[in-house]
């Protein structure tokens, strides 16, 4: 990098270390990483594209606590709806919208996308589906 002019100096943190850092703002730029261990979107959505967390929802969100300064009126409008709604094609409906709405205004820019497909068969055994994959190398046959 420094060929090019950039200084960067890359530290691996512990989490506690990781939070301080982000909190005291004395960063450029940092990666986590960020899944979703279930299919329902809504806490990710809360988390970088509201500016305060509501009661019963989380009460200091990421873009909060690590001075995000994300503020947008129609998200909360969105994220005030989807609150509201249960209806699950109505959601789906609130959830391409707020996607939509992240797409042009960037609440956060993601620099990598992982993504883990996990297929699986009544003849293998010894296999386990986690959250974020899968445990293959006990994983064989029974057939």
């Amino acid at each position: 990098m420094v060929d090019i002019g950039v200084d960067i100096t890359i530290r691996q943190m512990a989490p506690g270390g990781f939070n301080d850092v982000l909190l005291a703002g004395d960063y450029n730029l940092y990666i986590r990483r960020q899944g979703l261990p279930h299919a329902d979107p809504t806490g990710i959505f809360e988390d970088y594209m509201r500016l305060d967390g509501k009661q019963g929802m989380h009460q200091a969100t990421q873009n909060k606590r690590f001075h995000y300064h994300y503020d947008n009126p129609q998200a909360a409008a969105l994220l005030d709806r989807l609150e509201q709604t249960i209806d699950m094609d109505k959601r789906a409906a609130i959830y391409d919208q707020l996607q939509d709405l992240a797409a042009r205004t960037l609440p956060i820019i993601p620099l990598v996308n992982e993504q883990t497909i996990v297929v699986s068969t009544q003849d293998l055994i010894g296999y386990d589906a986690k959250v974020y994959g899968a445990t293959l190398v006990t994983a064989r046959k029974t057939r």
